[in-house]
Order: structure tokens, then C-alpha cells, then sequence
């Protein structure tokens, strides 16, 4: 048996952390979900997402009344998106769950897809939507609701078809749409087991 020698350590280092990034005092609290990584933002105006003047946002769920937010590469700049409009009931992205990006409508630009809280005095549910990165709704599935959690969309072209499905615990999605295309019902990615449990389901 050969053993590959090592090549070296890893020893990363700190550039620079959430509280350098200039933050609006709305976002103080933190974040409690994984960091998405993605070039998401026309940093240099030349529209092209990933031409040289542009670096990769971090896009993340941040604040006790959390906030969608993208962070420039380098900490340098912070936007974050709007919530969506909601006539009865207060919605804000879920700061369990975390975040999925890509091109699911075929326009050549990433999209987000999250999880939206609803809180009541009497429910806890969550809904899936997903936004432009300029903060406009591409559609929310008001009529669609789960039980809060750690949740996490997966985004993958199902039908091979050239076109993304999300596929949300055992519910898959149309990208363009959020139109349900089936829902399987053998499982959905979830350990009944633990009250914070979410769907984790993805393709192979």
C-alpha cells in the first residue's frame, strides 16, 4: 500500500468577518444559516455578472428580523432584498433555512430561492419563493405552506430538458413558475425525529 505523501496544510486566515462589512443596524444579530457563494451583482455597471471588475457575493440570511442580504467579496458592500408583499399576515425569510442560487428561468442570471416565514399568533408556517437579485419577486407559493425548519431547495434539470426544477423536501417545482410538477410522497428529506429538522432532499 503507497501513501500519498501530504502536500501541505491548510491554514486559512481571517480577511475580514460579518461585523467589518458595513451592516445597517437592522442586521445586528448574526447569522444562523449556511453562506451561498455567487456572482449575483453587477459590481462594475458593465452588464456582465462575472466580468473583471466584479467579485462573487455572499449571500446569506442575516438579523433577528432577517434580511436577505448579499455582501460583496471583499466586505466592502452590503445590499439586501425586500420582502414580499403580504396583505394578512407578516412574512419574512425563514433565518433557519438556507439559500439556493441559479438560473432557474433560463434568462441567463441567477436567481434565489428561499424560504418565507409566516408568523401568527396561532401558526408557524413557511412558504418558498424566489427572487431576482435585484429584489423583485419572480413568484411566491402563498398557497403552499410547511412547517418551519431547517429547510434547503436543491436545484437540478430533473427532466434533462435544459430547464430547472426545485425540488422542496418531496414537492418539485417548476424554476420559471414554482408551479408543482409532482410531489413523490415517499419521504422528503427530513428526520421526523428533531423538532428543527428541514428538508434536505437533492438529485442524484
Amino acid at each position: 500500500c503507497e501513501i500519498t505523501p501530504a502536500l501541505g496544510w491548510f491554514n486559512p486566515g481571517v480577511s475580514w468577518t460579518l461585523d467589518d462589512a458595513p451592516t445597517p443596524p437592522e442586521l445586528s444579530g448574526g447569522s444562523t444559516n449556511s453562506p451561498m457563494v455567487g456572482h449575483l451583482l453587477d459590481d462594475d455597471g458593465d452588464g456582465v455578472l462575472d466580468g473583471p471588475g466584479d467579485l462573487p457575493e455572499i449571500a446569506l440570511i442575516v438579523g433577528f428580523e432577517p434580511y436577505i442580504t448579499l455582501i460583496r467579496g471583499d466586505g466592502s458592500a452590503v445590499t439586501t432584498l425586500p420582502w414580499p408583499e403580504h396583505p394578512d399576515d407578516w412574512i419574512q425569510p425563514n433565518y433557519q433555512s438556507d439559500l439556493a442560487l441559479g438560473d432557474i428561468d433560463g434568462d441567463g442570471a441567477p436567481e434565489i430561492v428561499a424560504t418565507w416565514e409566516e408568523k401568527t399568533l396561532l401558526d408557524d408556517l413557511c412558504r418558498i419563493g424566489a427572487q431576482e437579485t435585484d429584489g423583485t419577486f419572480l413568484w411566491f407559493r402563498d398557497d403552499l405552506s410547511f412547517g418551519c425548519g431547517h429547510h434547503a431547495a436543491a436545484l437540478a434539470d430533473l427532466e434533462a430538458d435544459g430547464s430547472v426544477e426545485v425540488i422542496y423536501g418531496d414537492h418539485v417545482l417548476d424554476g420559471a413558475t414554482g408551479a408543482t410538477l409532482w410531489v413523490g410522497g415517499q419521504g422528503a428529506g427530513i428526520d421526523p425525529d428533531y423538532v428543527n429538522s428541514g428538508f434536505h432532499s437533492f438529485a442524484a
